[in-house]
């Protein structure tokens, strides 16, 4: 199996890690896999891409390392939405972005990685910049 030198893993035994490297978990490795094909293919023009983490069967410990994997937080932005905050983390690869969707009591109800220049979460709808526009203008006025 290859390995990446952006993604390496180290193997605990016997107190120590060792110098060897490994391959990830079958799962996480498919993961990886997937996000750099979809990643390549949206930087050359391609469709943005989504993996729904939530629908895999990844435990706890293949969802550290895939976040140790993807690391290096680029972007990190919390969103108060009205049913619950969504954190949205751009990974130490550009285009590739965590984003999970939490209800309102902090359990996490969706999370996906998400190949895209920034997630739809992110980004105001024209009505919303109408409104935002209108606000600015009369918070100027006022100041006048």
């Amino acid at each position: 199996m290859k390995t990446h030198p952006e993604i390496q893993l180290a193997i605990a035994g016997r107190g120590r890690p060792s110098r060897a490297r490994a391959a990830a978990p079958l799962p996480v490795m498919a993961l990886l896999h997937e996000a750099a094909v979809l990643l390549a293919a949206f930087a050359q023009g391609g469709p943005p891409g989504l993996i729904d983490l939530g629908r895999l069967p990844l435990g706890e410990s293949d969802r550290q390392l895939l976040e140790d994997s993807l690391g290096g937080v680029e972007v990190d932005a919390l969103v108060q939405g009205a049913s619950g905050p969504t954190r949205v983390r751009e990974t130490r690869y550009a285009g590739l972005w965590w984003v999970v969707y939490q209800d309102g009591a902090g359990q996490r109800v969706a999370e996906h990685l998400e190949i895209t220049s920034a997630p739809d979460i992110l980004l105001s709808p024209r009505e919303d910049a109408i409104t935002g526009s209108r606000r600015l203008r009369d918070a100027l006025a006022a100041l006048t």
